[in-house]
C-alpha cells in the first residue's frame, strides 16, 4: 500500500451521502474530485433524488431533505452521469485513478449496486480507503475514533466532519495527502 501511495499520482476522492446505512436505503449525493499529480483536475458533484423517504436523523446529519432532492435526477441518472463523467475524464492524459474514499466499501457499495440495478458498467479501479490508512498510521489510543473529521482534526486540515458529500471529499483528499507525507517520511 506504500508503494501505492507514493508511486500513484491518480487519485479519484469520493464522498457519498444516503438515506441510511442499509442496502435498501438510496444515495442522496455523489461527489467526487479528479487529482492528478496533487493538483485538482475535475471535479463531480449532484444531489440526488433518493425517490424514497429522508429520515429526520439523517437531515440533521447532512442536511439533506426532501425538498432539497426533490428536483434533483433520480438515482438511474446521478449515476449515468458520474460513470459519464469519470469514463470523460480518463484518457491517455488522465490514466484510470485509484478510487480513494473514507470508508471504500460504504461508498463503492452503493455507487456499484446502484449501477448493477440499472445494468451499467461500472470501471474496475484500484481502492485506496483513507479509513484503514487511520487505523494503520494512528492507532488507538492517537486517535479516540477514525471518523473523517476526527481524523481531519488531528492532522489539522480541517474542523469535524460536515456530512455533505463536496466537503467530505476534499477533507479525505486532505486526509490521503497527510497520509502519503506520513509514508514518505517513514523511508
Amino acid at each position: 500500500m506504500a508503494k501505492l501511495l507514493q508511486e500513484n499520482a491518480h487519485w479519484l476522492i469520493v464522498d457519498v451521502e444516503t438515506t441510511g446505512l442499509t442496502h435498501e436505503d438510496a444515495l442522496t449525493e455523489i461527489a467526487a474530485l479528479r487529482v492528478s499529480h496533487g493538483h485538482i483536475t475535475g471535479t463531480f458533484h449532484t444531489l440526488i433524488n433518493p425517490q424514497q423517504a429522508i429520515p429526520e436523523v439523517v437531515t440533521r446529519i447532512t442536511g439533506i431533505h426532501e425538498a432539497m432532492v426533490a428536483d434533483a435526477p433520480p438515482v438511474k441518472i446521478a449515476i449515468r452521469d458520474f460513470i459519464q463523467w469519470l469514463t470523460q475524464q480518463g484518457t491517455t492524459n488522465h490514466p484510470d485513478p485509484v478510487f480513494v474514499a473514507h470508508n471504500v466499501p460504504f461508498d463503492l457499495g452503493f455507487i456499484q449496486r446502484a449501477a448493477q440495478k440499472y445494468e451499467m458498467t461500472w470501471p474496475e479501479l484500484r481502492t485506496i480507503d483513507t479509513l484503514e490508512l487511520s487505523r494503520a498510521l494512528l492507532p488507538k489510543p492517537r486517535v479516540a475514533h477514525h471518523r473523517l473529521g476526527t481524523v481531519a482534526s488531528y492532522l489539522r486540515i480541517g474542523e469535524g466532519q460536515h456530512h455533505r458529500a463536496l466537503q467530505d471529499a476534499h477533507m479525505t483528499w486532505h486526509v490521503l495527502e497527510k497520509f502519503i507525507e506520513m509514508c514518505s517520511d517513514k523511508d
